[in-house]
């Protein structure tokens, strides 16, 4: 069961305490956000995984359509991804078109570290399985 945490019409953010994983799901309008809401949004998952203590993330991304610049990426890379060494597995639900496919791969590949795994899946359950392999 999910717990939810906080929602707004760019997310919506739960806990899943049974199983120790954050659920974030884009919503479709995500890609109206300033760069500065998408900023506040990444430390909100932040501050959530540290105050609840959480391992894995479950990244519904199947509506995400927010530009993350390369200087956004950068961001997110040093002030989100190296501020939680306890993170060790991502799972995200891609988008069915090859295009959506691409541009949430690109972000994947900027924020990958050696401390986590991050694997892409088109089925939340299969998703949730993995993360608690």
């Amino acid at each position: 069961m999910l717990d939810i945490l906080h929602s707004s019409e760019f997310i919506t953010i739960g806990i899943n305490h049974e199983k120790k994983i954050l659920h974030f799901t884009w919503q479709e309008a995500n890609g109206d956000m300033s760069d500065e809401e998408f900023q506040r949004l990444m430390i909100l998952i932040l501050d959530l995984c540290k105050e609840h203590d959480l391992q894995r993330q479950l990244a519904d991304t199947r509506l995400f359509s927010f530009p993350v610049t390369p200087d956004l990426q950068l961001w997110g890379y040093q002030n989100c991804i190296l501020k939680y060494e306890k993170l060790t597995k991502i799972a995200c639900i891609v988008p069915e078109d090859l295009i959506g496919q691409l541009g949430v791969e690109q972000v994947q590949d900027e924020f990958l570290t050696p401390t986590y795994v991050i694997h892409n899946f088109d089925d939340i359950e299969k998703a949730e399985s993995w993360l608690c392999q």
